[in-house]
């Protein structure tokens, strides 16, 4: 088997994971687990962004940091997929407040602020929710 193959083999693996992870998000959001729903909402980002960096043949798991950052691809790769999880996440967050409890949000910022207000984040997850809401 050669390495093209072996890429678009291991990138549909992937995405079999990440579909496989939103349907379980489905069935746990349905049930009314949403801690459960957004903890496979992010394998399904994490699973999907591999998917895509083994398109992209930027595995940074097997490039230290001085190779991967002299290439501007990379870089550029690298800001678009974590950008993308940050909207999905966000995006998520938005989704559970408006199919589960009613609540429509404007504005990213607001949404932590808001999942804690109805117990779905602590504190902590406030916080962090918001630094990546910008």
């Amino acid at each position: 088997m050669n390495d093209k193959v072996r890429t678009r083999e291991l990138s549909l693996y992937r995405l079999q994971q990440a579909n496989e992870s939103l349907s379980e998000m489905d069935m746990l959001k349905n049930a009314g687990y949403i801690r459960g729903a957004i903890n496979r909402a992010y394998y399904a980002m994490f699973y999907a962004i591999q998917a895509l960096v083994v398109q992209k043949k930027a595995n940074i798991s097997k490039t230290d940091y001085e190779s991967f950052i002299k290439d501007s691809k990379n870089l550029a790769a690298a800001e678009s997929y974590l950008r993308r999880a940050l909207e999905a996440l966000l995006d998520l967050g938005r989704h559970v407040l408006a199919k589960g409890f009613g609540i429509v949000v404007a504005e990213y910022k607001e949404i932590g602020v808001k999942l804690a207000e109805q117990g779905v984040l602590d504190e902590h997850g406030r916080q962090l929710m918001r630094q990546m809401a910008g």
